[in-house]
């Protein structure tokens, strides 16, 4: 993707390509399985992804992982922390809008039980071997889990 921006001949107002700002968790329950949801919703439907999605105006990226997570599984996880930042070209509706995803780790507290709402048709944990690697719903994701050595 090609950064850019567009002057107005009239004003000379400045639009700038930039991202949209997202932000996703990496959960693990306590046997160390990961927490993936599967998308009910385009892009990707169908396909697994991990629980996150768009900041909202006024919202940092923490508070957007906190919001998401209990909007799509109706949960809140332990220790959470930082593990990086993820371009991706997010397509919808013809258009492809340039993604900025800050994304955490975290643990979920024994007793919690993830259930699927909002965008999100399933919620399934996966041994690190066994992750859908072949149905995750954005490219990201490999990045992700190798910079946790998986």
């Amino acid at each position: 993707m090609k950064s850019g921006h567009r002057v107005c001949q009239a004003c000379s107002l400045t639009t700038y390509d930039n991202p949209k700002p997202c932000a996703a968790v990496v959960v693990t329950d306590a046997a160390g399985r990961y927490l993936l949801i599967e998308r009910a919703v385009e892009p990707a439907k169908g396909a697994y992804d991990l629980p996150g999605g768009f900041v909202d105006p006024d919202e940092t990226f923490e508070e957007c992982a906190v919001r998401e997570l209990q909007e799509e599984v109706g949960c809140q996880v332990e220790d959470m922390k930082y593990l990086g930042s993820y371009t991706e070209d997010y397509g919808f509706g013809g258009v492809t809008y340039p993604t900025l995803t800050a994304c955490f780790t975290g643990r979920l507290p024994a007793g919690q039980v993830p259930k699927a709402a909002d965008d999100a048709a399933s919620c399934t944990f996966f041994a690190a071997s066994d992750l859908p690697r072949d149905k995750f719903a954005f490219g990201m994701m490999n990045e992700v889990f190798r910079n946790l050595g998986i």
